[in-house]
């Protein structure tokens, strides 16, 4: 029992100190690279064991084959003559943020790890986000004079899959909602729009889930804790934007009706898509990556992005995917607890498709509730 937990919180802080690189301490070295390669090959591992010893809710179907397709057109990508030169890190990131899911199903499964010890874990994670949050600050801070308080800041969505976490920890309503309210002035602090609209939409969910079946006495105190959460959300936000002259901005940008730009992004990727490709490549895409030779950047839209890499039958897999998940978001053979924790996980990587990039940004807290969860369903073998 104790080497099993090892092995775990092992495995977990492996992956955190990957993660945390380019901000405190310096990226790519040698070092870290054998970190990442012990964690996949771990992490291919159970993929194969999960798949091969267990009967799996249908979730795992999407996401298998969502693992090929992508793995599939990454490996087109490795081995072709004109090989794209982020061909390695497209493959990379989709086992980072797709194969630990195995992994920690795999913990749950096998008495890794219990219920008891969730507390403990969210808390880890939230230490992970922390430090990734102020290690983005400082390495952002030494490239520019500007004051560093003044900055987006991406890691501002680790802490968003956290509100899911706050889910599983039934045995205490105040730590749910202290953890909700610190995502939040957390996600507030990031500037980031996608993140503060998202960790909203999530705790609405979240409160309008808590409320339901409750005796008036523990709505009264369920209400009680919304309020404080709500005083101090309009606190930090009121601070934050007293500081942040990005905050202003961003906020004046919403009001006028603009976006961030990306609206002229989308254009020209779907006009590249419906008029300058082969029916080959409108069919099957133009190849992992392609959306980097049609512009500087990504399409921060899943849908665009897999319509152009791997053309409408990506799109219509993607699209299976998120029945599949939705389907099983609704099972009845999840705990109510466990249930809304899926359900909030669906609610941050579908809003993420819009506007984001999802599936290639799954981040660690995610894909442990994601693993953990998936593990708590009780199998009907008759219907499979």
């Amino acid at each position: 029992m104790i080497r099993n937990r090892v092995i775990f919180f092992i495995y977990v802080f492996g992956w955190c100190f990957y993660l945390l690189q380019g901000g405190f301490f310096p990226r790519g070295t040698v070092y870290m690279k054998i970190i990442c390669l012990f964690l996949l090959l771990h992490s291919f591992y159970h993929l194969i064991i999960v798949n091969l010893n267990y009967k799996l809710p249908r979730f795992f179907l999407g996401l298998n084959i969502l693992l090929v397709l992508f793995s599939f057109y990454g490996l087109l990508a490795l081995f072709h003559v004109t090989t794209h030169p982020l061909a390695g890190e497209y493959l990379k990131t989709i086992f980072i943020c797709l194969l630990p899911i195995y992994s920690f199903f795999f913990f749950t499964k096998e008495k890794y790890i219990y219920p008891k010890d969730i507390p403990i874990i969210i808390f880890v994670f939230f230490l992970f986000s922390c430090v990734s949050f102020y290690g983005k600050m400082h390495a952002m801070f030494l490239l520019t004079t500007r004051d560093g308080i003044d900055f987006t800041n991406n890691s501002g969505y680790l802490f968003v899959p956290l509100i899911a976490g706050a889910a599983l920890l039934r045995k205490s309503k105040m730590l749910q909602y202290v953890l909700l309210s610190v995502s939040l002035s957390f996600c507030l602090f990031s500037s980031k729009r996608g993140a503060i609209i998202i960790c909203v939409i999530c705790i609405f969910w979240f409160v309008f889930k808590d409320l339901q079946g409750k005796n008036i006495k523990q709505k009264i105190s369920v209400m009680s804790l919304i309020l404080i959460m709500s005083a101090f959300g309009y606190a930090c936000f009121e601070k934050r934007l007293a500081e942040s002259y990005v905050f202003q901005r961003k906020l004046q940008e919403m009001a006028d009706g603009r976006g961030s730009g990306r609206e002229n992004l989308y254009a020209d990727f779907f006009d590249f898509q419906w008029n300058s490709t082969t029916p080959f490549q409108f069919i099957l895409g133009s190849g992992a990556n392609a959306t980097l030779d049609v512009s500087v950047n990504y399409a921060h839209n899943d849908w665009l992005e897999i319509f152009i890499n791997q053309g409408i039958l990506g799109v219509l897999i993607y699209a299976l995917y998120w029945l599949i998940f939705a389907n099983e978001c609704m099972s009845k053979d999840y705990t109510p607890q466990v249930r809304l924790a899926l359900q909030l996980l669906f609610i941050i990587y579908f809003m993420k498709t819009l506007f984001s990039m999802s599936y290639a940004s799954i981040a660690l807290p995610a894909r442990f509730i994601f693993g953990y969860c998936l593990a708590q369903k009780k199998i009907n073998i008759q219907n499979y």
